[in-house]
């Protein structure tokens, strides 16, 4: 089995000695991208985050569920959820009622930790279409601004839960991202500090929530699908996983189907805004 690397061993030098809690204050969120993939209808970010305690818990319950992941079956490197769906890679041979159960033990553990959870879709032709010229230099390509989204979002979250604790952002390693990325993360430090303190991009090899991102951006997208396809929200998700994630109110999810985007087409921006905007960020 791959070693994964434990969140204590990740920033322990970001905060001063003298902090009285160390660095055990710190926030971090886990971050994985779905449907980025160029004929997808749907792109979408997705993660968790919680503080040290409970990625320090996390990481051994699923490192364990991981070595013992289902009765009868061997040790996994890794979890990933389109393998795992499909009883492809590792899973190979897997039955169905044998991936639900370990899905529904990968959700126990992270409902047990206690950890937040968020994941933002966008409908990606509607986007691309109708977002265009300065707006599109300012606010990027589809994918962007669903990381955009999980930086405003975290950072809203964290100011309700845990009010003035740094935090760390680590995304899955994507090289073709990176840049817009830093962009992003810089342009919130350039906010009074924002309240982050690092950006890491790693590999779910490693990072064990990593995986349990991977897990929910899966579950958002197919529930994307189906609202893209007409399911009304008051009706809740179809995939029982992912009703039991938001149940308690930690995980939530946001679609912006092609009616919202267009809103976002029509916004009447500050004179100057947008173009300023465009010419600090020029996302390409």
């Amino acid at each position: 089995m791959n070693a994964h690397v434990p969140i204590a061993d990740l920033f322990p030098v970001l905060l001063p000695r003298d902090n009285p809690e160390g660095w055990l204050a710190m926030l971090t969120a886990y971050f994985d991208d779905s449907g980025t993939h160029p004929d997808s209808d749907i792109v979408l970010m997705a993660g968790f985050f919680g503080n040290t305690y409970q990625w320090d818990l996390f990481d051994k319950k699923w490192a364990a569920q991981l070595a013992s992941p289902c009765p009868g079956k061997e040790p996994l490197s890794r979890f990933h959820m389109a393998e795992c769906q499909a009883s492809d890679g590792e899973f190979l041979g897997w039955k169905r009622h044998e991936t639900d159960f370990l899905v529904h033990e990968l959700g126990t553990i992270i409902l047990k930790t206690g950890i937040y959870g968020f994941g933002g879709a966008m409908s990606r032709k509607a986007y691309e279409s109708l977002i265009v010229g300065e707006q599109r230099r300012a606010t990027g390509d589809a994918e962007t601004i669903c990381i955009v989204n999980c930086f405003t979002t975290i950072l809203d979250l964290a100011k309700i839960v845990a009010p003035g604790q740094p935090i760390a952002m680590v995304f899955d390693d994507r090289p073709q991202k990176r840049g817009d990325i830093q962009k992003i993360y810089d342009a919130y430090r350039g906010m009074d500090g924002g309240g982050f303190v690092s950006l890491t991009f790693a590999s779910s090899k490693k990072m064990l929530p990593l995986q349990a991102a991977d897990l929910l951006a899966w579950e958002v997208y197919q529930d994307s699908l189906d609202a893209l396809a007409g399911r009304r929200t008051e009706k809740g998700a179809k995939r029982e996983q992912l009703n039991r994630l938001v149940k308690g109110g930690r995980v939530t999810t946001l679609f912006c189907s092609p009616e919202n985007v267009k809103r976002l087409a029509e916004i009447q921006w500050a004179p100057g805004m947008l173009s300023m905007m465009a010419d600090h960020l020029d996302f390409k």
